[in-house]
């Protein structure tokens, strides 16, 4: 179980990463050229901290979901999780309008695990940063997380296409795709997307980035 989660937070590590708020960063974090997915990521959730948005989660089976520890934790603490109260979870849909007015599609939580090496007070740069979140009641019929194959991703890239999507000028070459972020982030400052977006990216080894 331990490796499966840590192989699936290599892929999915960017959609914590590009859809979460760090109180501690003076970043505004955002997917760049990202667009409105037409595309179904139905393992990906919705975590709102105080009725305010706060991260990006995936679930692993039908009762928990995999997040960052610095999305849960209260500030100023080196891992003490927040009060299960606090947070409430969406999932099942690309807009988070229509996540909200279905009550079938929110779930509370019951209990937050947070990494035993995770230290909030070293903010965004923390290697251990990661949550586990019990919900109050598992969800039938949940898709799970998963490494998507080359042929997967193509798939769903070229679907992206067919319905509209335009690439960008200085784009990369994208015909084959090995990454996607996926996320409701900030695609402007103090201002989240409803609708769930996505870019698609070619990965870099840090040998070819010494190299350059």
């Amino acid at each position: 179980m331990k490796f499966l989660i840590k192989k699936t937070l290599i892929i999915l590590i960017c959609i914590i990463t590009f859809s979460s708020f760090n109180s501690y960063a003076n970043i505004n974090s955002r997917i760049i050229n990202g667009y409105e997915t037409s595309s179904s990521f139905d393992f990906l959730t919705y975590i709102e901290k105080d009725n305010s948005y706060r991260c990006g989660g995936f679930f692993v089976d039908e009762s928990h979901v995999i997040t960052a520890a610095h999305c849960v934790t209260e500030e100023y603490t080196k891992n003490t999780p927040i009060k299960v109260e606090r947070l409430k979870v969406y999932f099942g849909d690309n807009s988070i309008d229509k996540m909200k007015t279905n009550p079938n599609l929110i779930r509370d939580v019951n209990l937050i695990t947070i990494n035993n090496d995770y230290d909030h007070r070293f903010g965004f740069n923390n290697p251990n940063d990661i949550a586990i979140i019990k919900l109050s009641a598992p969800v039938n019929n949940i898709r799970k997380a998963k490494l998507l194959d080359s042929n997967e991703l193509k798939e769903k890239f070229n679907l992206e296409l067919t319905n509209g999507l335009k690439l960008e000028k200085n784009s990369f070459n994208l015909a084959n795709p090995n990454l996607a972020a996926i996320g409701w982030g900030k695609t402007e400052i103090n201002q989240v997307a409803d609708k769930l977006r996505a870019t698609y990216l070619l990965s870099v080894s840090g040998r070819k980035l010494q190299d350059k």
